[in-house]
């Protein structure tokens, strides 16, 4: 044995004695960060982000892109505990359709805190004015015009069943001041392109 090959053998050991080490070579076992980062075919394909339920558009490249956030957010301080019963589930349902609405009627979210304090008024109080009642005094303020802004109203609401049927469970669709701002909300450039979109079908 030569000295160099002495020298060998004394920094790293018999060349017969340690096999070579071909761990490096091979890819790593899956599940693991490295093979979802270098082999990314292995993982489970992510779920479709699901956008705006009524988005009427949801086949557009913006409700693709965008749609799982095509909502008005609510202020994290907005309290809808008392118009949800204390229900958690009812509560986050709410909120996300609320959310819907305003986004599809072009709201910002101050237009929905108003129907929240609306609704939560209502609540408090027990609604104690009958449907002919708010008819009578909506009609006084809004003249000959309420029939077409109460139908804009109603049709709007009606094509968000889930906010639809919080207000006729809970009989807030008859208090006049969630009236008055859904019917605001209906008047909007974007809520009026909707309801001629629906009209047309």
């Amino acid at each position: 044995m030569s000295t160099t090959e002495e020298r060998i053998e004394a920094l790293y050991g018999p060349g017969n004695s340690q096999q070579e080490d071909t761990s490096v070579l091979r890819p790593p076992d899956k599940h693991t960060e490295l093979t979802d980062a270098l082999y990314p075919g292995d993982q489970p394909a992510e779920e479709k982000q699901i956008g705006n339920p009524y988005a009427l558009d949801s086949g557009s490249v913006e409700d693709t892109l965008y749609g799982g956030t095509a909502q008005v957010r609510l202020s994290s301080a907005t309290d809808l505990s008392l118009i949800s019963k204390g229900d958690p589930e009812a509560e986050a349902n709410l909120t996300q359709n609320l959310g819907y609405i305003g986004h599809e009627a072009g709201a910002n979210q101050q237009d929905i805190e108003n129907i929240v304090a609306a609704a939560n008024e209502h609540v408090i109080t027990g609604g104690t004015q009958s449907r002919e009642e708010v008819v009578q005094g909506l009609h006084a303020e809004y003249g000959p015009q309420l029939v077409s802004l109460l139908a804009d109203a109603r049709d709007l609401v009606a094509s968000f069943p889930e906010v639809r049927n919080w207000l006729d469970s809970t009989g807030a669709g008859n208090d006049p001041k969630i009236v008055r701002q859904i019917m605001k909300l209906a008047q909007t450039p974007r809520a009026q392109k909707r309801l001629a979109t629906l009209r047309r079908k």
